[in-house]
């Protein structure tokens, strides 16, 4: 009938409306939680770059303000070079320039009539960095030292031909002979004015100078 088809008619509109409705909703919702979605990830986005420029910059502050390792330096107090050494011309023994037997090196023996005086040159060289070397102290064995001080005890005094027979005066020969053969430099100061010969300071001269004995 047409209440019925009228009754019917309404229906569907409103069913219509309905469904307009609903869709209408959803889609509002859809896009309400996309949004949702899309300003929680840049929140996070944002956060994580804040986190590594602040990584950054704490890794460059840490850059900046550390400071290289200061190597340890040696306090040792470096030698003498050859060259700022002054020559051993230069050093005198009761004001008269020694004789000098040239060498190589930095090594340097002093010899002489008298050992006090030897002794007392020597350090002017030592002091400034030279190589010193005498026929004296533990160059010398305790054997050789015993022997002397048993063949002159009392005073006794030893001829020549006795001196030269002396462990003392065999081991003097061969160290005068090394020096020698090594290329050392040789200091002659000489001796006291007036003092007597000495077979060793004369064997001395005789080997590493060529004056005859």
């Amino acid at each position: 009938t047409a209440k019925s088809e009228s009754g019917l008619d309404r229906a569907a509109n409103d069913l219509v409306h309905a469904v307009v409705l609903f869709g209408a909703a959803a889609l509002s919702a859809l896009g309400a939680r996309a949004k949702t979605a899309s300003l929680e990830q840049r929140a996070v986005g944002s956060a994580d770059s804040s986190a590594g420029g602040a990584g950054a910059a704490d890794a460059a502050k840490l850059r900046t303000n550390s400071t290289p390792r200061q190597l340890p330096t040696s306090k040792t107090k470096p030698a003498i070079p050859q060259a700022a050494q002054p020559g051993l011309e230069n050093f005198r023994f009761n004001d008269v320039a020694p004789r000098i037997l040239s060498g190589s090196g930095n090594r340097v023996a002093v010899i002489g009539r008298q050992m006090s005086n030897v002794r007392d040159f020597a350090d002017g060289p030592r002091g400034v960095g030279y190589d010193v070397e005498l026929f004296d102290g533990n160059t010398i064995t305790n054997s050789a030292k015993q022997e002397w001080a048993d063949l002159t005890a009392g005073g006794k005094r030893l001829s020549d031909e006795e001196v030269t027979m002396t462990k003392l005066y065999q081991e003097n020969a061969a160290w005068a002979t090394k020096l020698k053969a090594n290329g050392y430099t040789v200091i002659d100061i000489g001796g006291p004015p007036g003092a007597s010969p000495s077979a060793f300071y004369q064997m001395e001269k005789s080997v590493l100078f060529g004056d005859s004995p």
